[in-house]
């Protein structure tokens, strides 16, 4: 079964929507809907809330090469 979302966490507070297209694509995936998460959120029943420190940033697999479940 193929991973459908990926969520990116990040210390680099300034990484943009292409930061996380590039990072995806170095992983084998091209990525849509790309979003950071600002607040909490259920996502999938857990709770994410972004750290003070770190960027959050989710994405939907439009093609993914080897990422799984």
């Amino acid at each position: 079964m193929t991973a459908e979302h990926l969520v990116f966490t990040t210390d680099k507070l300034d990484a943009t929507e292409a930061d996380i297209e590039r990072w995806a694509a170095e992983r084998g995936c091209i990525v849509a809907n790309i979003r950071r998460i600002d607040n909490t959120i259920d996502y999938y029943g857990k709770t994410l809330t972004p750290p003070d420190d770190a960027a959050v940033w989710t994405c939907d697999i439009v093609i993914s090469e080897g990422i799984e479940d």
